[in-house]
């Protein structure tokens, strides 16, 4: 009986050293203004088997009514030929592929209202010819981005 507690400890010492936590989205993302557009710097998300970097963008041209984009850089073995992109409800997003490079980059639109809601976690799933992908970017990413975007608001300086 003794051997069987102690088997079954060691056990559940070795597997508790191998439980690691999510990384997590750092709480104050830099942001870098300049004239018209505000860029959140690109933060890297393991997912699945690959990895994608993901940066949210908006044109502060027109302060009344900004323009926000999602910027996806996905690196995997192989290519979906992604051509459409939908929110967590199944709305259709603008939909941009940039490049195909080292990765399928890609530029979805997004309105202010995703964003709102997305403080858990911005989920938009895409489709291609060679498959689907859900991209999940976590909500620390989006809160800390629209507070910059409301500071700047606020500061009528940095929309000049």
């Amino acid at each position: 009986m003794l051997k069987i507690i102690s088997l079954l400890g060691l056990v559940a010492f070795i597997l508790t050293g191998c439980a690691t936590q999510a990384p997590k989205t750092p709480v104050h993302t830099t942001m870098s203004p300049d004239q018209h557009r505000v860029t959140s710097s690109a933060h890297t998300y393991h997912q699945g088997l690959g990895y994608f970097d993901a940066s949210l963008i908006a044109d502060v041209s027109r302060p009344d009514s900004p323009q926000y984009q999602l910027k996806i850089l996905e690196y995997q073995s192989y290519w979906r030929f992604l051509d459409s992109a939908f929110d967590a409800q199944g709305k259709r997003l603008r939909f941009t592929r940039k490049d195909n490079d080292r990765g399928e980059q890609l530029m979805i639109t997004l309105n202010r209202s995703i964003l709102d809601q997305s403080h858990q976690g911005l989920k938009i799933n895409t489709f291609g010819k060679r498959g689907k992908k859900l991209f999940i970017l976590p909500g620390a990413h989006v809160v800390d981005f629209l507070k910059t975007i409301d500071q700047l608001k606020k500061d009528s300086s940095g929309l000049k």
